[in-house]
């Protein structure tokens, strides 16, 4: 049986080196999948022959996405920033949804499809790092499917969607209105979550499992061509 190639999108620290949680890599593992180390400095051709290959993409979390991609000017309580990794991401994600790859976004990946999308963000809010709190889900949706009408989950963010992208569907909201899941129904699996699934056990591993699935799917399809 081949194994889902999945493309993880590399973080850096602020000696700029670029490095991927384990987190993420165990559970594309535990779900199937094999992940690929996409660093934002790859060279354009470097970056298409690897997604001719690649069955998926899971953009990971990290640093704030500049607010000039939302047309916006930094303000006061904008985090850190890197340009380089916007660039490569953005046109990542654009590559991809364009030929149908499906796509997994976690935290700042999700900020990132709703950027992508004509979307905004909020570029900083309170109350939503380091705590718990509980998401009521959109009937329909593949959260829905997975969890049914409400979860609880985790948060580490100081941003989130404002102005939600175009073609994008709200899929989680929190008590306090805030938007933590959005996907397009567009596609065969586009889905970005607000909270970081990879660190939860239960349920949480079930959205791997399905963006694997969608994977495998895509690879097959690929493969008749």
């Amino acid at each position: 049986m081949k194994h889902a190639l999945i493309g993880v999108t590399a973080q850096v620290d602020q000696e700029g080196k670029r490095w991927i949680r384990s987190s993420y890599t165990d559970a594309i593992c535990r779900a199937g999948g094999v992940p690929v180390f996409l660093d934002y400095y790859m060279e354009r051709e470097t970056l298409l022959y690897l997604c001719e290959r690649l069955d998926g993409l899971l953009f990971t979390g990290g640093v704030d996405i500049h607010p000039k991609y939302y047309k916006e000017t930094v303000e006061d309580g904008c985090g850190e920033i890197t340009e380089a990794r916007d660039i490569f991401e953005l046109a990542l994600y654009r590559h991809a949804r364009a030929c149908g790859m499906p796509l997994l976004g976690i935290c700042r990946g999700m900020q990132l499809f709703n950027v992508a999308e004509g979307g905004t963000l909020w570029q900083d809010m309170r109350g939503h790092s380091d705590t718990e709190h509980l998401l009521m889900l959109e009937r329909g949706s593949v959260l829905y499917e997975i969890f049914g009408a409400s979860t609880v989950v985790n948060s580490f963010h100081h941003q989130a969607v404002k102005r939600v992208g175009n073609g994008c569907t709200v899929a989680a909201v929190a008590e306090d209105g805030t938007v933590e899941g959005i996907t397009r129904t567009d596609v065969p699996f586009c889905l970005g979550v607000q909270w970081h699934p990879e660190l939860m056990t239960g349920k949480h591993s079930a959205i791997f499992e399905r963006f694997l699935r969608a994977c495998a799917a895509y690879a097959a399809m690929r493969e008749r061509r």
